[in-house]
């Protein structure tokens, strides 16, 4: 009994060493989709040498796209996504997938809060996409004509950047 106490402490104090190196920033792996975005804000990923995103802006994404002629990639996503937040923590930081994404002006836009801009932006997959699915990535031109879609998560980078080259063609 007392060695099976000593065990499940041993396993307690070890989970909590590891979640607790999140408090400094460090991704936690397959734990991390469980957790809402950090800090609710687009350059969160930054702080940890991650590509930075705007957020719910997509009028802005558009102009910087145009200034410096570049597509948009857009990052339907949702504050309780958990598919959502496994991409942001596991697939972006890739560095064969960081490399494809740095090649786009980049916002991510969220579908699941209150009212404006949210309704909207939901909306707008909706409409133009044909699908409220989460998450779900849209590759538009500077003008906003959409160029290619992705939806869903992937666990293969091979294929999510198969899809920002495809954008780019």
């Amino acid at each position: 009994m007392l060695f099976r106490s000593r065990v499940a402490s041993a396993g307690a104090l070890a989970i909590t060493a590891f979640i607790a190196t999140g408090l400094d920033g460090r991704r936690l792996g397959e734990l991390e989709p469980f957790l809402p975005p950090a800090g609710g804000t687009a350059q969160s990923g930054a702080a940890r040498g991650e590509l930075p995103w705007m957020l719910n802006d997509l009028d802005a994404a558009l102009a910087a796209a145009t200034r410096t002629n570049t597509l948009v990639l857009i990052d339907f996503t949702g504050y309780t996504c958990t598919n959502c937040r496994w991409m942001e923590a596991n697939m972006f930081p890739k560095p064969e997938v960081a490399v494809e994404l740095a090649r786009y002006v980049r916002v991510r836009l969220y579908t699941d809060g209150q009212g404006e801009p949210y309704a909207g932006f939901q909306k707008m997959q909706r409409e133009v996409y044909g699908t409220v699915a989460l998450p779900y990535y849209a590759a538009l031109d500077p003008d906003g004509t959409p160029k290619v879609a992705f939806g869903g998560l992937t666990r293969n980078p091979a294929e999510y950047v198969a899809f920002l080259r495809k954008g780019l063609e």
